[in-house]
């Protein structure tokens, strides 16, 4: 709008300039009438120029403010987590899905003539219960955890989606297999094959398969 009312003034200026003056004086006012327009649009233009690199700062400071925020977000949800001590997880096939948001894998070793147990749940401990809640537990011949690695254990399974819900398990003397895929750096992966699971509402078979990532104390 400021740019507007110079070039008018200039137009003016002009018209009021060459009003009885010779020819030789009117060509001269238009000719300083040209400079000043000329002037004009180079300072506009200029303008134009600052307005256009300010924009152009502003989004990429836009930019890496977002980025920043999103990186100090993510960052602050894992170290939360890492304080809450919650890692790993049980995601099984079945119907609907069902996704942990943790996992933690216990080696009970044989003492006592009590046989030696691998325990895989959802929960650190039953204090802390939350739901889906996953619970399963299998005899194993082996004497350290690490000598899990490669093999199937057979396992009862208790699978609960919500707190008072009703509870699908592996009925007695049906077990549920479990391939122990890895075990390292405080990690236990394994494969649960397709399990027949009864609900309890119902007596329904439910058919479920899945992975699991659990952690070692």
């Amino acid at each position: 709008m400021e740019r507007a009312k110079q070039w008018m003034g200039i137009l003016v200026w002009a018209l009021f300039a060459l009003a009885g003056c010779s020819q030789e004086e009117r060509q001269q006012l238009v000719d300083q009438a040209n400079q000043k327009l000329e002037e004009a649009s180079q300072q506009i233009e200029a303008a134009s120029e600052e307005l256009t690199d300010a924009q152009e700062q502003a989004t990429e400071q836009a930019v890496d403010l977002g980025d920043s925020l999103t990186s100090s977000i993510a960052d602050g949800a894992s170290t939360a987590q890492a304080e809450l001590g919650l890692a790993g997880r049980i995601q099984l096939k079945t119907t609907p899905p069902v996704n942990t948001k943790a996992c933690y894998a216990t080696f009970i070793p044989a003492s006592g003539g009590r046989p030696a147990f691998l325990q895989l749940r959802s929960y650190r401990s039953e204090s802390e219960e939350t739901y889906p809640s996953v619970f399963l537990q299998g005899q194993v011949e082996a004497t350290t955890v690490s000598e899990l690695s490669g093999a199937t254990v057979q396992m009862q399974m208790y699978l609960q989606r919500e707190s008072g819900g009703p509870i699908a398990y592996a009925t007695s003397g049906t077990w549920v297999s479990v391939q122990v895929d890895n075990v390292a750096d405080k990690q236990l992966s394994a494969t649960i094959q397709e399990a027949p699971l009864v609900q309890t509402a119902d007596n329904a078979t439910l058919s479920v398969t899945g992975t699991i990532q659990g952690v070692l104390p």
